[in-house]
């Protein structure tokens, strides 16, 4: 498996981490790579991402990240399943599609958070917005890599919030086709959408009943034939701060 070996470093950073202290910055050698495939061209939401990345938050967490733009071919669920990529980021139908299809996937962070009202004009759920995915396999067996990556894209993205300017820099790097006025306020926007309303929650928290509606929508509208154990299909266990 791509991450189990980080385990035990996992562990040693992570216990760091709930001291207040900031992970040792190891060796490359000391380093696992974790890729992340995007499904869409850089842009706003993908700011915690590059800022993290920039700032070093990966490299602090004992991590070397590569952030990939979307593939010419394949989706991002089937780079994930075939271990091209650790990391996916797609929407949450693309998560209950999979998993209809038998697809061992888990979505682990919320990267759009729902609006306050989750009900749209016409009395139907809101769409679950973009998420976080990985392999279940990973849930199971390597949480504490996956523990310290959303805990630096956390860092990230509530520096982001703080000051975007390094993150939209980085997005501009990426993609140079991208307008930095335009990129700048299409961030300045995202932004408060991107961290739960309430303080009290963690970074990517899923709102499990709100996915059980939309999933219920979804059956009824003959999207997926049945609605899955929402446990099984999204998690909010690995998150920073979670109650472990």
């Amino acid at each position: 498996m791509r991450l189990a070996r980080l385990a035990l470093l996992a562990v040693a950073a992570l216990a760091l981490t709930a001291c207040g202290e900031k992970p040792e910055q190891l060796g490359a050698s000391e380093q696992r790579a974790v890729t992340v495939a995007f499904d869409r061209p850089p842009g706003p939401q993908q700011v915690g991402f590059h800022q993290a990345l920039a700032a070093g938050h990966f490299t602090e967490a004992g991590l070397a990240v590569e952030l990939r733009a979307p593939a010419e071919q394949g989706s991002p669920i089937g780079q994930l399943v075939s271990g091209e990529a650790d990391l996916v980021t797609v929407t949450g139908v693309e998560v209950l599609s999979a998993r209809e299809r038998g697809t061992d996937v888990v979505a682990i962070a919320a990267l759009e958070q729902p609006p306050a009202d989750l009900i749209d004009d016409q009395n139907n759920p809101v769409p679950v917005g973009l998420v976080l995915v990985a392999r279940g396999e990973q849930v199971a067996e390597a949480p504490e890599t996956l523990r310290l990556f959303l805990g630096a894209l956390a860092r990230g993205t509530r520096a982001a919030i703080k000051d975007p300017r390094p993150g939209v820099e980085a997005l501009l790097d990426a993609d140079r086709k991208l307008k930095s006025r335009t990129l700048r306020r299409a961030v300045r926007e995202a932004l408060p959408g991107l961290v739960p309303r309430r303080n009290e929650l963690p970074f990517g928290f899923i709102d499990l009943g709100h996915w059980r509606e939309y999933a219920n929508a979804l059956r009824d509208e003959g999207t997926i034939g049945e609605v899955p154990e929402m446990g099984e299909v999204a998690t909010n266990d690995l998150l920073p701060g979670a109650d472990l």
